[in-house]
């Protein structure tokens, strides 16, 4: 269907066509990354981006901007970390301020992108500054940012940053620690700290630490 569309319509000059071009090359790259292709993914976000990247057209340029952020997790993903944090410059300097189908701006992703990256080469201190960044931008009561910045913290401990950091970061805005009140719990507990909170809430604390437990266990093999 996506190699129909851009074999009728891929020359068209008409904004809504290449509306419907881009997100069809977007598609296309995720068909092909959900397929294990993942080089022949980020070239399809490459496309777009160097097809639509001057597009002045707000639905276009929010195609480019997915391109963009799905062609940074990808280059993360097989270990080009370099090339991946240059794709986050570029996201947040061109969209930033374009949000995505969520209501999170394409700038929060490049953050936590570049947290990531930096995890991946060991640039510990650096990711720390990252995810503090990441954090300032972090909406409470979002489950997409919440389900996010809990991966991001179960992947910065995998990769060795100091629990105590992020326990640091998480608790310096009361309100948004409030709504990851479960992860800073699992997070104190780690820490030998005996914490009196609700039920529930230590339920899901502990389901964390079992997570946590589970990437640090599959990192060391």
């Amino acid at each position: 269907v996506y190699d129909d569309v851009l074999e009728r319509f891929g020359d068209s000059d008409l904004s809504s066509v290449q509306e419907s071009v881009a997100k069809a090359l977007v598609y296309k790259g995720m068909t092909r990354s959900q397929l294990g292709d993942v080089e022949a993914a980020i070239a399809i976000y490459t496309e777009v981006v160097e097809r639509f990247g001057d597009s002045d057209v707000p639905a276009v340029q929010q195609s480019v901007a997915r391109a963009l952020r799905y062609k940074g997790v990808k280059l993360i993903e097989i270990g080009v970390a370099e090339e991946a944090l240059l794709v986050c410059g570029e996201l947040e300097d061109k969209f930033g301020r374009l949000e995505d189908e969520a209501d999170i701006t394409f700038e929060w992703w490049a953050k936590v992108m570049r947290t990531k990256a930096l995890l991946f080469q060991q640039e510990n201190s650096a990711a720390v500054a990252a995810f503090r960044w990441a954090y300032a931008g972090f909406v409470p009561r979002n489950l997409n940012m919440m389900r996010e910045t809990m991966k991001l913290v179960t992947d910065s401990i995998a990769a060795g940053v100091s629990v105590h950091s992020l326990i640091e970061i998480l608790l310096s805005d009361e309100k948004k620690a409030e709504s990851l009140e479960p992860l800073v719990v699992a997070l104190r507990e780690l820490t030998g700290e005996s914490v009196s909170t609700p039920e529930e809430i230590r339920e899901v604390a502990s389901d964390i630490r079992a997570q946590i437990a589970q990437t640090l266990q599959r990192s060391n093999e």
